[in-house]
């Protein structure tokens, strides 16, 4: 992938001075998020005997401890 400087598809870019949002890589961060894991891999999740998450209440990254709770919750 040739995209520098983060070489990666983002889901929003600039065109001139507007902020614009790439509704199909907005979907396929979402379709593989944690919080959708749960249902998008429900038959494999079923075979497994137990599950562990390990993460931090305090986690310097904000968005890991609501995405947890949510991945907890949706279980």
């Amino acid at each position: 992938m040739n995209k520098p400087p983060f070489f990666a598809d983002l889901p929003f870019y600039f065109q001139g001075d507007d902020l614009k949002i790439d509704a199909l890589v907005l979907d396929e961060l979402k379709k593989n998020s944690t919080s959708e894991l749960v249902f998008t891999q429900y038959e494999n999740i079923k075979k497994l005997k137990a599950i562990k998450f390990d993460w931090g209440r305090n986690d310097e990254l904000k968005h890991i401890p609501p995405s947890c709770m949510s991945l907890s919750k949706k279980s």
